[in-house]
């Protein structure tokens, strides 16, 4: 595989200027969307087979820090040369495959992983959620971060890496089966992983394309 050194860009100085904020921005998005998933919950209950509530919060999540926060830091045209397709490489479609296959082994092996798809339209809104996970959780939390914190690992890689496991719990905290260790381990671990590849490979391309996978595989 060809590795890229990230240059600093005009978009790239951008994205640092705005540093204190992005590094607290975990802890500001945690603190936003949990009332917005208690809030979704109490307005729509069990509507859709109870899903209906949980994709008004992701989307809420998306849109907010995913698309807007993540454009607002980066710029329009770090944003695109972050997400834009990549030729493909086997040493990059290797690093894919082993995260698919990683995601398959937690899905199929670890106790409670199961999405609950109650309703034709709760499995259509389970379904939506790979893709847009895909592009807007690693815009965020690998993207905004590897362009802001190039050169510093605890705040491109760990504590992004941390925050990004532990708000697996607000979500969680309107399902039924309630948050568990699991929910925060496995993606934690998960962006450690997508964060090392997304340095490696200067793009965060292959961590869209992975997660994308992973996250189909989770819900199947």
């Amino acid at each position: 595989m060809v590795l890229h050194r990230i240059e600093p860009t005009h978009s790239e100085s951008q994205a640092t200027r705005h540093r204190p904020l992005v590094a607290l921005a975990p802890v500001a998005l945690l603190a936003v969307t949990y009332p917005a998933f208690r809030g979704a919950d109490a307005v729509f209950g069990d509507a859709v087979g109870g899903q209906l509530a949980w994709f008004v919060g992701m989307s809420v999540y998306w849109a907010v820090w995913g698309l807007a926060f993540s454009v607002w830091v980066l710029g329009r045209r770090r944003t695109w040369d972050l997400i834009r397709p990549r030729r493909a490489t086997p040493q990059a479609l290797g690093h894919v495959a082993l995260f698919t296959a990683l995601a398959a082994a937690v899905r199929f092996l670890v106790p409670g992983m199961e999405y609950t798809k109650a309703t034709t339209g709760a499995a259509v809104l389970l379904a939506i959620s790979p893709f847009a996970n895909g592009v807007f959780e690693e815009l965020f939390w690998r993207g905004v971060f590897l362009a802001t914190f190039s050169g510093n690992l605890w705040l491109r890689v760990v504590w992004p890496s941390v925050m990004f496991g532990l708000w697996h719990l607000v979500p969680a905290s309107i399902s039924p089966e309630g948050p568990h260790v699991a929910m925060v381990i496995g993606p934690t671990l998960m962006g450690l992983y997508l964060a090392w590849l997304s340095k490696r490979t200067g793009t965060i391309w292959w961590a869209i394309l992975a997660h994308t996978l992973g996250g189909l595989v989770m819900i199947s």
